[in-house]
């Protein structure tokens, strides 16, 4: 038992880091989302604006 902990202990990154995994991937999820919808409005907003001035 005390070899299991003692193991455990040594891997304490490695297992965190497998906890947090999920989180990280909604968070980066969000990220890029947000991200493609500002382009897709700042691309809307530059179009209708280059119309209004060359057409």
């Amino acid at each position: 038992m005390r070899n299991t902990i003692k193991q455990l202990s040594n891997y304490k990154k490695i297992i965190i880091g497998i906890l947090l995994a999920p989180i990280a991937a909604y968070i980066l999820n969000i990220m890029i989302v947000s991200i493609f919808n500002i382009g897709i409005y700042l691309g809307t907003f530059l179009r209708s604006l280059y119309s209004i001035v060359v057409c």
